[in-house]
């Protein structure tokens, strides 16, 4: 690990030259990612009328709160200030939606476009944690490396989840002829 003299004049230069720079850059995009889907989770549960996807998202953001929560563990045992970057994939799939949502559509379509959303961000969180995982244990991290399995656990749970409330949303909810 690179001393915090060390770590502190590379931030100052905004170099990256170390696995461990870019751990500590990836875990702050994904502090940043957790809470920025803390408020979005909360959004698809206002706007959402199927009830079952209305209750998982409910149950994710509570997971996602603690997501965070355990990526504030992994940053204190790592000795580094738990700051968030700026997580430019979830913002690019928080945009993606609000533009699809300009063009007002059925209450049966939000469900969809939610559950899709929802889907698209969970593989987004599981291929970071992954990635998050390899560098933690590669960086000898192991207690950090098992907080964030926890999160990558949670989140394929998530995405199967969602998965299967997708196949409940039938064609004739959606406004797709069925003969």
């Amino acid at each position: 690990m690179p001393s915090a003299v060390t770590r502190h004049l590379n931030s100052l230069e905004g170099l990256m030259d170390t696995a461990w720079e870019l751990f500590v850059h990836e875990l702050r995009n994904m502090l940043n990612c957790e809470n920025q889907l803390v408020r979005i989770l909360a959004e698809a549960e206002t706007e959402s009328s199927n009830e079952s996807l209305r209750r998982a998202f409910e149950e994710h953001r509570h997971q996602t709160e603690n997501h965070a929560a355990r990526i504030t563990q992994v940053f204190r045992d790592i000795g580094e200030v738990p700051e968030q970057g700026e997580c430019k994939g979830v913002e690019g799939l928080k945009q993606e939606k609000q533009e699809i949502m300009k063009h007002d559509p059925s209450k049966e379509l939000v469900d969809f476009i939610n559950c899709g959303a929802g889907i698209k961000a969970e593989r987004y969180e599981i291929s970071s944690y992954e990635n998050l995982i390899l560098l933690a244990r590669e960086l000898g991290a192991l207690n950090s490396a098992r907080l964030l399995k926890e999160n990558l656990n949670e989140e394929q749970e998530a995405l199967e989840k969602l998965q299967n409330l997708t196949g409940m949303l039938k064609p004739k909810n959606l406004g797709v002829s069925t003969d």
